[in-house]
């Protein structure tokens, strides 16, 4: 698998958002919520292995419909909706988990923000902290999968 390195620059992104590095334990959340973020986890990986920039911003905007959900500002059914049946959004069905909260609205604003960005390479670094962030929701708090 290859390995990606942040650039300092996109590190400053992510500070700027006020994403934090390090996290208190996570609440659990709804069984829909965890299929939900699964399937986020998923395609910001799909994004993140894109041959294309319209390939990861496809991706990063299913991210967007999981976390968000049919009803959700920010949903874009022209794109797909991987989550279509699963729940109200992983954000909604999270509602009451503080930690996992969180962490999705941070993932949400990252996936905005690369949906965004037209360099490839870069938009590819934003799906790799979106999926990273994703994976930390995905946890319990006991640091295993759900």
């Amino acid at each position: 698998m290859k390995s990606h390195r942040l650039t300092q620059p996109f590190l400053a992104i992510i500070a700027g958002l006020g994403i934090a590095l390090t996290l208190p334990a996570l609440a659990s959340s709804s069984p829909s919520a965890g299929k939900e973020i699964k399937t986020a986890v998923e395609h910001a990986g799909f994004a993140l292995k894109s041959k294309n920039t319209g390939d990861v911003h496809k991706h990063l905007h299913h991210v967007i419909n999981c976390l968000v959900g049919t009803n959700g500002e920010d949903f874009d059914a022209t794109v797909g909706n991987p989550c279509q049946g699963m729940g109200d959004g992983a954000m909604k069905d999270a509602s009451g988990s503080e930690g996992t909260e969180g962490l999705l609205n941070q993932s949400l604003r990252l996936a905005k923000i690369g949906v965004e960005i037209k360099d490839h390479r870069a938009a590819q670094a934003v799906a790799v902290a979106t999926r990273d962030l994703l994976r930390l929701a995905e946890k319990d708090g006991t640091g295993h999968r759900k």
